[in-house]
């Protein structure tokens, strides 16, 4: 096996020492995110306080960067928008969780699926369009939650080694300069940030 834990790989040094930048994390971690496998599906769920036989649609949206800029400065696990809607376009995300509907949903049969989904499908386009508006309303707030700490993180960094500077010249410019081209990187991918449909279930309430 190979493990995660770094006291034991250094005491084990024949063991590959597994970080999140090594190619098996990342290349699990692009598979799991860009896959297309597994990111639609149609259930019915039971008591959720909503009238009987009506449709709901919960869509997952990714914050990404534009381009081949990496958000590794901020965190491992990407940015989510979760949002639960009903034919009305009214958001039910938090009179609904997640974790109710994956303890009381229930299967649908895949004929049975394919017939609500061909049945509602100007429907179900309307509401896609409802909540991509909505998760872009969301876009600033998510940006700035994101973001703001890795940046304000770094410029504290810069601010640090600039005032240690005047009295050390040991303190090297290339190393003020480091982490000022990290600060310019981040805010790039803050600018060119955007969200993107990972997911969505289309539901029926019992």
């Amino acid at each position: 096996s190979t493990p995660c834990d770094r006291t034991i790989a250094l005491t084990n040094e024949d063991i590959h020492f597994i970080t999140r930048d090594h190619p098996m994390i990342t290349g699990a971690t692009d598979l799991i995110l860009y896959s297309e496998s597994g990111n639609t599906a149609c259930v019915a769920v039971k008591n959720t306080g909503i009238k009987a036989g009506s449709l709901l649609l919960e869509t997952l949206f990714v914050l990404e960067s534009v381009g081949d800029i990496s958000l590794e400065h901020t965190q491992s696990i990407p940015a989510m928008v979760r949002l639960l809607i009903n034919q009305q376009g009214r958001d039910l995300s938090e009179k609904i969780s997640a974790d109710f509907i994956s303890k009381h949903h229930e299967k649908i049969k895949t004929d049975t699926a394919r017939k609500v989904i061909q049945g509602f499908t100007p429907i179900l386009r309307s509401m896609v369009s409802s909540c991509e508006a909505l998760a872009e309303s969301c876009l600033p707030d998510l940006v700035t939650e994101t973001f703001e700490p890795a940046l304000m993180k770094l410029t504290t960094e810069i601010n640090r080694l600039k005032a240690l500077k005047k009295v050390n010249p040991n303190v090297r410019e290339d190393e003020i300069q480091f982490f000022m081209a990290q600060r310019d990187t981040l805010q790039k991918v803050q600018t060119t940030s955007r969200l993107r449909l990972d997911a969505l279930r289309v539901i029926v309430t019992l």
